[in-house]
């Protein structure tokens, strides 16, 4: 979602209203559910060694040296084209349902 898009939710409401923060993950067998939680917004500012770990972590691999020619060429050029996201963060107390 882009911010502007989130944006124009939030212009459908009364600015006036209360809003709560929930949250459920389902993960295999159990549910984890969050209610009445707290937020934080942040932009992500990742040095280029950062954004490299979480890269090489989102494939799967534990490092470069694991990666061949053609895989390190996508992660450069993933680094190169890489653009700091907004964060919105709900934490609050998890309740585990199984």
């Amino acid at each position: 979602m882009l911010v502007k898009e989130l944006i124009q939710e939030l212009q459908k409401f009364n600015p006036e209203q209360e809003m709560v923060f929930t949250c459920g993950i389902e993960s295999g067998r159990s549910f984890d559910s969050c209610s009445d939680g707290d937020w934080d917004l942040e932009v992500e500012d990742l040095d280029e060694d950062e954004i490299e770990e979480q890269l090489i972590k989102e494939t799967g691999y534990s490092n470069r040296d694991d990666m061949d020619e053609d895989e390190i060429k996508e992660l450069e050029e993933s680094i190169r084209d890489y653009k700091p996201r907004v964060v919105f963060n709900i934490s609050g107390e998890c309740t585990d349902y199984e």
